[in-house]
């Protein structure tokens, strides 16, 4: 494998050199036997009389890619290992050389590669921190403005109302119509703010759970009753099918019915006149599982993780969906912050069916201590 070469330690002329020497240089033995050394002398400092004189001072040498330049004018790298030999009464230096110029390009390429990639890295620490600023003056502007947005907005829905109730005067048909579009519009603002700042609270991580001992068959009943009356609107039927050990979850009660209140309204929504909502409990082993089943138009497998992306709101073809497209995404986050999962089963056609999983409570009675989430 090696380029073989040896030199008079006196006159530093070349006696000989092997097949591999011939490649190496570039040159057939005749052009390169009684030349001096100092033909192989590469760019820069690197000269072969000086290692000749090295290697008698030091009765040998060996030296990691140096230049060296061939024939043609190129120059290749080499490692280098020299040693003193005697031929007769001649005191001779084989200088052994081995071409390492693949290894240095690949070196070369790598320091290249970690170059660029630490220069990616710190655009990317760049962009991180821009993208966090924002983030936050995102956050501080919906802390700030979420109180000014919600008080008028109270306001005019508390004063409709009061003149829906006719407290201060009867209303004709047409206003009585007038009022209730003024009720439901700001009630659909005043839950798409809260979704916004709950979301935003969310990515934040500001959002802190209250968890405690949650009964899931009682909280259930709770959000099916405050649903029953726009279902009944629809035509759409609520049914829920309690777990009979009665689970205790470990849970941040109000976060939970902001969960459930989000699948029973999309349930609804999209539930054909006449069909029934299912909303099902079951418990086994440390987990208790929530399914919202419904048997509207269901949702193409295509869209079905979009669904949990924010502002997706999908709909039938000329079908208005009703939502903002927050719902699911801040309804996914908050049952991962329980250690929980929110997944879809649906089929296009046939209904959805919604699921969640909570920790059941070690210790009703004590702090609710949660397991691990399960693969």
């Amino acid at each position: 494998m090696d380029a073989v070469v040896l030199v008079d330690s006196h006159d530093g002329r070349i006696c000989d050199a092997n097949p591999r020497a011939e490649e190496l240089v570039g040159a057939p033995r005749d052009q390169i036997v009684d030349r001096p050394v100092s033909i192989f002398d590469g760019p820069g400092s690197t000269s072969f009389e000086r290692l000749l004189r090295q290697t008698r001072e030091q009765a040998g040498l060996a030296l990691l890619e140096i230049p060296l330049t061939r024939r043609d004018g190129s120059t290749i790298y080499v490692d280098l290992t020299g040693s003193e030999v005697c031929y007769g009464d001649r005191n001779l230096v084989q200088f052994a050389l081995r071409d390492v110029s693949d290894r240095r390009r690949l070196r070369e390429a790598l320091e290249t590669t970690n170059l660029q990639l630490q220069e990616q890295r710190a655009e990317l620490e760049l962009v991180n921190e821009r993208l966090k600023y924002a983030s936050n003056m995102k956050s501080k502007f919906l802390a700030s403005m979420s109180h000014e947005i919600r008080t008028p907005l109270n306001a005019i829905i508390g004063f409709a109302e009061l003149l829906a109730d006719e407290s201060w005067g009867e209303l004709n048909d047409q206003q009585r119509g007038f009022v209730t579009r003024i009720i439901d519009a700001g009630q659909h603002l005043l839950q798409l703010l809260n979704d916004v700042i709950d979301l935003s609270k969310v990515e934040a991580g500001t959002i802190v759970l209250e968890p405690g001992p949650v009964p899931i068959n009682e909280l259930v009943e709770q959000a099916a009753k405050v649903i029953k009356g726009t279902a009944r609107s629809a035509g759409v039927s609520i049914v829920t099918v309690p777990d009979e050990s009665r689970p205790v979850a470990t849970a941040d009660e109000r976060r939970i019915k902001q969960v459930l209140f989000n699948l029973l309204s999309n349930a609804v929504r999209y539930s054909s006149e006449g069909s029934a909502v299912r909303v099902i409990v079951q418990s086994q082993d440390e987990w208790v599982t929530v399914s919202v089943v419904d048997q509207g138009v269901g949702i193409a497998e295509a869209d079905q993780e979009r669904v949990f992306e924010e502002f997706v709101s999908l709909g039938a073809p000329g079908q208005n969906p009703g939502g903002a497209g927050l719902g699911l995404p801040l309804s996914r986050n908050l049952v991962r912050m329980h250690g929980g999962e929110l997944e879809l089963d649906s089929k296009e056609g046939e209904g959805s069916t919604f699921r969640f999983r909570l920790p059941i409570a070690r210790n009703p009675e004590g702090d609710g201590e949660r397991p691990e989430t399960p693969p």
